[in-house]
């Protein structure tokens, strides 16, 4: 039953860390790494605007991407965006998660299957194939998970 929270608690902890929350804050973009890939949503316009950080002071942000260098005014900004980097430890968790799923059903599935009286036991077996095999599902799914871009300023909506 411990292992059975546990698997559980897991990726209702990880779903519970989303998005930082937005800042009103401009110093939040200019402390962004030069070189980021981000995104810049303007007021008005659907379509964002994508490249690398170049830079940013008080009166606007610079993205540069395949036309060049663009500035865009920080009047006009509506929301920053960065690229997450959490491979890593996204896939490292997917591994853990999967893994502990795995061993779980298989180990549940030969217990469930375990005659009375039978000379051997395959249920630790099972588990560890299950944990092998969850595992390798998981990685890949770790990896694909938590991809895309975080909100580092947003102008508040107006109500």
């Amino acid at each position: 039953m411990r292992l059975l929270a546990i698997v559980l608690a897991v990726p209702l902890a990880w779903a519970q860390e989303g998005k930082p929350a937005s800042s009103g804050s401009w110093n939040r973009v200019m402390s962004i790494a030069p070189g980021a890939e981000a995104k810049v949503k303007r007021q008005g316009v659907k379509k964002r605007i994508s490249g690398k950080f170049a830079g940013a002071s008080e009166e606007a942000i610079q993205i540069s991407g395949q036309a060049g260098v663009t500035s865009i005014p920080k009047s006009e900004v509506e929301q920053v965006s960065v690229a997450r980097k959490r491979k890593t430890r996204n896939a490292l968790l997917g591994a853990a998660i999967g893994g502990g799923v795995g061993a779980g059903v298989m180990g549940g599935i030969a217990a469930a299957g375990q005659r009375e009286g039978a000379d051997e036991d395959w249920t630790g077996v099972f588990a560890v194939v299950g944990l092998v095999l969850g595992s390798v599902i998981g990685l890949p799914l770790g990896l694909a998970s938590g991809a895309g871009y975080a909100p580092v300023y947003e102008v508040p909506k107006r109500q």
